[in-house]
């Protein structure tokens, strides 16, 4: 088990390799995010996140400007505390707390390419919080295929987590309001 806080200390994630790979986020020591569980699966059948093997585990930090030509600001900061947990058979994953949010991705060794099959990631939440989501508008419940084919143009959904559509393919972000203040943004990045 890990602890990463971030540069304030406010935001804190405990990532723990046990069965599987979790981790959950804590805020003023208020649990927004229970220990919720990562994976991937590769086509050669490997699993990344469940039964994980440490190897090692090592921390770093960054505090430093980057150029921002498209955005209202020519610089934005970057500014976090990181830990890297390297595993058995090849693999990494790196969470970053920043004073605003928690962040993680899976690395590889590798010097082939690989494919990725599956990636797999279940949010916990303490309660039954506020959820915004924006559903795709094709397709029918429960037949994936059918709702492909999507424009990621919608209106935005607002119910209860536990009345969320679990036959419908939703596009992020989903944004999920923690009450006193707190809004959860889910999301993802650096796509290829």
């Amino acid at each position: 088990t890990y602890t990463l806080a971030s540069p304030d200390g406010r935001l804190q994630t405990t990532v723990a390799a046990g069965e599987e790979l979790t981790y959950d986020i804590v805020r003023d020591g208020r649990t927004l995010l229970e220990a919720s569980p990562v994976a991937m699966t590769l086509e050669n059948g490997a699993v990344w996140g469940t039964a994980p093997r440490v190897a090692k585990a090592s921390r770093t930090s960054a505090d430093r400007w980057i150029a921002s030509p498209f955005y209202r600001a020519d610089s934005i900061r970057e500014n976090y505390n990181a830990l890297t947990i390297r595993m058995k058979g090849g693999w990494s994953v790196e969470f970053r707390a920043y004073d605003d949010g928690v962040a993680y991705r899976f690395v590889s060794n590798a010097r082939k390419p690989f494919h990725v099959v599956n990636e797999c990631v279940e949010y916990r939440f303490p309660e039954d919080f506020q959820a915004t989501v924006p559903y795709v508008r094709s397709g029918k419940d429960g037949d994936w295929d059918s709702q492909y084919f999507n424009s990621f143009e919608n209106i935005y959904t607002v119910a209860p987590l536990s009345q969320l559509n679990p036959g419908r393919l939703a596009f992020l972000p989903l944004a999920v309001d923690a009450g006193e203040g707190v809004p959860l943004c889910l999301s993802e990045s650096d796509l290829c």
